[in-house]
């Protein structure tokens, strides 16, 4: 997965200070780390689901935000052997 990805999914999580706690609750990941992985302490190279369940929630939380222009996620199943 693309750190560009992760970092772009940092800077959302970022943007949303205050809503840590709904954020992490429909993501199904702690509080502790989503507060962890905003700051970059923890997450350097997440799993490709949480990932993609933290993309979800921020597109359920501002779905304006949610464009077409932002790079998605390659399932792991698409990357090969890289």
């Amino acid at each position: 997965m693309s750190v560009d990805v992760i970092e772009s999914i940092r800077a959302r999580v970022n943007g949303f200070r205050g809503s840590y706690q709904q954020i992490a609750t429909k993501a199904g990941v702690s509080y502790s780390w989503l507060s962890k992985f905003a700051r970059g302490t923890r997450g350097k190279r997440p799993e490709f689901d949480v990932i993609s369940r933290l993309q979800r929630a921020l597109d359920d939380l501002d779905p304006q935000d949610a464009s077409e222009g932002r790079e998605q996620p390659t399932p792991p199943e698409k990357l090969g052997n890289a």
